[in-house]
């Protein structure tokens, strides 16, 4: 086999509990596995209004979205992790949800000295990381958060955010940009299969931020361009091809006598001997 595995056990849970005593295991199998990651999924989505917001929906003003975990339970497993030399990745996409990890992530990098830590300087993640206060998007360089994002999402939701968070909240969201300049490296994804999983795609999403099939007409008319040049240089190769033949067969056509007049005299000057 050459695929290679690399493997998260979700938390909280026992499946964590048990992954946090045992530990990581890294390049196993002949380098073909790894498991060194626990993913916590912390709130919804935003389409179905559950990536959880600090102010209501600005199309359903009831409800602000959720959160999936409690942060009494995720406390104590983060610092053990730190302990365990375990990495964290957290699915947040509302600003409430990514202020809340960030403040547990906070929480945890302060309880356990660097003494303590199997990993002194975690690369611990956040997931999607779509909106945010403004307040809070230095402090993922502050703290060394990575924010893992996929560019896709924003041509995806460009149907139904605007109406989920409104154009002020919308104006801060999927701030690759502003993650750059404050300091942060970006971990870019594509969420397959969620989404397409086409890297060309995520590059004209961050570049771009129009609709896919933009994308997806220039890439056929790219592609068609190329076939067209493919089949006028088919056709320029075909015709040196016929016009080497043709020399080679004027060559030959000369060569033929030249051949029977030496392999005459060859015969007449073997007769007189």
């Amino acid at each position: 086999m050459k695929l290679r595995f690399i493997n998260a056990v979700f938390g909280p849970g026992e499946d964590a509990q048990r992954f946090l005593r045992e530990g990581p295991t890294i390049n196993a199998y002949d380098h073909h596995f790894s498991q060194r990651t626990i993913k916590v999924i912390f709130d919804g989505a935003l389409g179905s209004r559950g990536a959880a917001l600090l102010q209501p929906y600005n199309d359903a003003r009831e409800t602000s979205g959720f959160l999936t975990e409690r942060e009494s339970d995720l406390k104590p497993m983060f610092e053990e992790a730190l302990r365990r030399g375990i990495q964290v990745e957290t699915h947040a996409i509302g600003d409430r949800s990514n202020r809340m990890i960030l403040n547990l992530y906070e929480q945890a990098f302060n309880a356990v000295s660097l003494e303590q830590r199997k990993i002194r300087e975690p690369r611990w993640r956040v997931e999607h990381a779509q909106i945010l206060d403004p307040a809070d998007l230095p402090r993922f360089a502050k703290l060394a958060v990575i924010p893992s994002m996929q560019p896709s999402h924003a041509i995806s939701d460009l149907f139904f955010a605007p109406s989920r968070l409104g154009m002020e909240r919308l104006a801060r969201a999927y701030a690759w940009q502003s993650f750059i300049k404050s300091g942060c490296i970006i971990a870019g994804g594509s969420d397959a299969p969620v989404e397409r999983g086409e890297p060309m795609i995520e590059f004209y999403a961050a570049v771009a931020r129009k609709k896919r099939e933009r994308f997806l007409r220039r890439r056929l008319a790219l592609r068609a361009s190329r076939l067209a040049r493919a089949s006028t240089e088919d056709v320029h190769a075909l015709a040196c091809l016929r016009r080497v033949r043709r020399k080679r067969q004027r060559l030959n056509r000369t060569r033929q006598p030249r051949r029977l007049h030496r392999s005459l005299e060859r015969h007449h000057e073997n007769s007189r001997a």
